[in-house]
């Protein structure tokens, strides 16, 4: 099963629990079930694409923690941004916490590697 197998299967979810979603709009209950599946939904799918990336840095002889640092900010953005959600832990701390992982994310791309053009 490749990336692109995952990300269908993903996208067909989410598609199916925003159709579930439109027929209930109003019943509370119903809403917060259907994030809480999109928010599990989300954590399988972080637990799947590390080891991706982890096997695509390898393939591609990329070293070093420098270059993997604005992939590693945008994981722990998900993270954090899911813990919080599970926590009830949504206020300025964890807005601010996205806003500097999201700062150096932007910072760290300067670390990724040129590629080589053999054309």
């Amino acid at each position: 099963m490749g990336l692109s197998d995952v990300v269908y299967l993903i996208e067909m979810s989410v598609t199916g629990l925003i159709k579930c979603w439109n027929r209930v709009v109003g019943k509370k209950e119903v809403c917060k079930t259907v994030l809480d599946l999109l928010y599990i939904i989300l954590f399988v799918a972080i637990i799947i694409v590390i080891p991706i990336v982890i096997r695509r840095r390898k393939k591609a002889g990329v070293t070093g923690i420098k270059s993997a640092l604005t992939s590693i900010c945008f994981f722990l953005i998900a993270t954090i941004n899911l813990l919080a959600y599970w926590l009830d832990f949504m206020g300025l701390l964890s807005w601010a916490i996205t806003v500097v992982l999201l700062i150096a994310a932007a910072y760290f791309t300067k670390y990724f590697p040129v590629p080589y053009n053999s054309g």
